[in-house]
């Protein structure tokens, strides 16, 4: 069977690795809060958990993890929180897991939520800081949204081409197997023709004998009965013969 080799993208971002994924950012980005940045407010570190919690969720429900996540980046940046940079990296690993899985619209719907609220939060600066804030958006939203589709797409690729080969796999055997059976058919076929032919030629060559003894019996100084078990074997045989030609010729 021919072998389709996976990509690194299928191996990696495999569903049945979510969990593992899940664990491995979260652990990441729960070092990065305690050690790294250290919320200063018990706000900032309610926020942060709130946060942790909804990328944790993400894995089972992303879309609804990843509003819900928007919702809490505009709530922080109103309250003035120091954690939004880190909500926006949490939401942005979100929005790349929709991405990733990319069931019907909901990746352009969470890219498109994810760059409302990081709108929202510059609305004050628009429409002077427009450039900055459609780069920022692009930066949190467009980003993540393009390398989860890229990934998805890498992945059904691989899944097509791993379709493909199995189809041609069993193209080739029921190829394989059709040559077989036309190729024992054709035997089949020069057997039986070789085989009426001897019948034939026995059963005429009997007949010839049958006669011939016959003929001898009754000729010029014959004057014999030829003998009945002979003549009764030959009978026999001329047919048997004729009835197997007869099978034969079917």
């Amino acid at each position: 069977m021919e072998r389709v080799n996976r990509p690194w993208t299928d191996l990696v971002f495999d569903d049945r690795r979510r969990g593992v994924r899940a664990l491995v950012y979260t652990a990441a980005l729960a070092t990065d809060f305690v050690l790294v940045r250290q919320p200063p407010g018990g706000g900032d570190r309610a926020l942060a958990a709130v946060g942790l919690l909804l990328c944790l969720a993400g894995w089972r429900w992303a879309l609804t993890a990843l509003v819900a996540q928007s919702a809490l980046l505009v709530t922080a940046h109103t309250l003035g929180a120091g954690v939004v940079p880190s909500l926006k990296v949490l939401a942005a690993i979100t929005l790349f897991e929709v991405a990733v899985r990319g069931r019907g619209r909901a990746p352009a719907v969470g890219c498109g939520v994810l760059a409302l609220a990081v709108v929202l939060n510059r609305f004050g600066g628009l429409p002077g800081d427009l450039a900055p804030v459609l780069f920022k958006a692009a930066v949190v939203a467009g980003l993540p949204f393009f390398l989860g589709s890229y990934v998805r797409m890498s992945r059904e690729a691989a899944a097509h081409a791993r379709e493909q080969a199995a189809r041609r796999a069993l193209r080739a055997e029921q190829e394989a197997v059709a040559a077989r059976a036309a190729e024992r058919a054709a035997i089949a076929r020069e057997l039986h023709d070789l085989v009426a032919h001897h019948v034939s030629s026995m059963v005429l060559r009997v007949g010839v004998a049958r006669h011939v003894v016959t003929d001898a019996a009754a000729g010029p100084g014959g004057g014999t009965v030829p003998d009945p078990r002979v003549t009764d074997v030959l009978d026999d045989l001329h047919s048997s013969g004729r009835a197997a030609l007869t099978d034969l010729r079917r």
